[in-house]
């Protein structure tokens, strides 16, 4: 057997490979064709050129991410990927597997290449918030209220100095009069008269204000406040791994053993404190077993489930990409992820090794390039999660909660329109009172006058009659 021929099995399966890429497997990355061969693609590459061998590659037949890593038979053979390297086929596959006493009794491992984290993914809870005062109004955010304000000024300034040039008179005369004006006529104060109590030109800039800002404003709660008013709160179910070992004690959630493997690499020889709890709580409440990543999906969806997944699998990258999922990994185990590898070619796990030793750097940006980015060619595309709470903010239900919102959003322009017309009211009683005052002063006047002028004629009838 020639050691300078690395016979490595490329499965459709991601992120190790992606089969999307023309000429599958594609080992290098190519700009414009494949620029993500795989995670486990690129890596395998790498070491081999570090260690001057040469790849042959066979492509392992399966549907895409529905592979079959292996097991161990009876009599001793593995079934799937893992069977290629135990038939002595192949002197590895492009898996990144984790060792276990099983996979120990057949295969040698490749060094650690890096530790993967597990995580646990389960549905987020969703309760109605009770709005308050504030709620109709949070859907506008701080430039929104500075566009308005600004729009206002701008508004009155335009009018005043209009005025002061169709008038002739000063503008720091009119800024106040034409402010109340203005105000008066977007708070639909005042008689008819007054709304049309400008020149021209101040009509015509005032309706056009009107119209426009009519037509913002009915758009942007068109849109939002609704949504806004009958919104919910989410929140995680558990946040450490030993709050998740009780809710699946008392059975309020059911772990999904996924094609199986959690019991192997979770529960396995990377226990820990919190895991050990979870394999107890799994004695009263065994785990679902489900080999399709879209039927534990659509479990999960009920809120019932969880399940554990390293972080590099495809079911995680897919996870990433949905609204209403959370992901936890505190108090979880990081895995060793390595090559299972054929113990006929010792030699070339040597100089494998060797290789990995060697390219620390070049993992870690690999690794990065392939977990930091959320629409790989292979990943589900990033829902828009605005667009999905709107939607189902218009199907909740109309109780009392929800619909307490409009009320709200009605109140603070009821409590405005009480303090106008209170203040107009003061305002008018005030005038009246001067007014009546004025003319009381006036009618005295008038009476003292009188008062005074018949006094006179008595003293000249008096006299008159001496």
């Amino acid at each position: 057997m020639d050691d300078n021929i690395l016979r490595v099995g490329f499965a459709k399966n991601a992120p190790e490979a992606n089969w999307n890429c023309p000429n599958f497997p594609t080992l290098t990355p190519r700009m414009n064709s494949c620029p993500y061969p795989g995670l486990c693609t690129e890596l395998i590459a790498y070491f081999a050129r570090m260690a001057n061998m040469t790849i042959v590659a066979t492509v392992i037949d399966s549907v895409p991410d529905e592979v079959e890593w292996g097991t161990r038979r009876e009599h001793g053979s593995w079934s799937g990927a893992f069977g290629y390297i135990y038939n002595d086929t192949l002197d590895t596959v492009c898996l990144m597997a984790q060792r276990n006493e099983m996979r120990a009794m057949d295969f040698d491992f490749t060094s650690v290449i890096y530790q993967s984290p597990i995580a646990l993914v389960s549905r987020e809870l969703t309760e109605t918030m009770p709005p308050n005062l504030w709620s109709p109004y949070e859907v506008l955010s701080l430039q929104v209220w500075m566009a308005t304000l600004g729009g206002w000024i701008a508004f009155t300034l335009t009018l005043t100095l209009l005025e002061a040039w169709e008038s002739g008179s000063s503008v720091y005369e009119l800024i106040a009069i034409v402010s109340w004006r203005a105000l008066r006529i977007q708070m639909l104060q005042g008689s008819y008269e007054e709304s049309f109590s400008f020149h021209y030109l101040g009509n015509f800039l005032a309706l056009i204000y009107s119209m426009t800002a009519i037509v913002v404003v009915a758009n942007l709660y068109g849109s939002n406040t609704i949504a806004t008013i009958m919104k919910n709160r989410t929140f995680e179910r558990f946040q450490t791994i030993e709050e998740a070992a009780r809710m699946v004690a008392s059975g309020q959630l059911t772990l999904i053993d996924l094609k199986p493997s959690i019991l192997i690499t979770l529960l396995g020889e990377y226990s820990t404190t919190g895991t050990g709890l979870l394999r107890a709580a799994l004695d009263s409440n065994p785990p679902r077993v489900e080999y399709e990543i879209v039927d534990t999906f659509e479990l999960l969806q009920t809120g019932e489930y969880l399940v554990g997944e390293i972080v590099d699998s495809r079911f995680m990258m897919t996870a990433r990409s949905q609204c209403n999922l959370f992901i936890m990994d505190h108090g979880l185990p990081e895995l060793f992820a390595q090559l299972l590898w054929n113990r006929k070619s010792s030699e070339k796990l040597r100089r494998i090794n060797k290789a990995i030793g060697m390219s620390g750097d070049f993992i870690e940006r690999t690794r990065k390039k392939y977990l930091t980015l959320d629409e790989l060619p292979f990943t589900v595309t990033r829902k828009n999660c605005t667009e999905q709470k709107r939607l189902l903010a218009s199907q909740q239900t109309l109780d009392f909660p929800s619909t307490a919102g409009v009320f709200l959003l009605l109140l603070p322009g009821l409590v405005s329109a009480a303090l106008f017309f209170l203040a107009e009211l003061l305002a008018k009683r005030r005038k009246s009172a001067a007014v009546d005052a004025m003319m009381l002063t006036k009618i005295r006047r008038r009476r003292g006058v009188i008062s005074e002028g018949t006094e006179c004629d008595d003293v000249h009838y008096t006299r008159s009659s001496d």
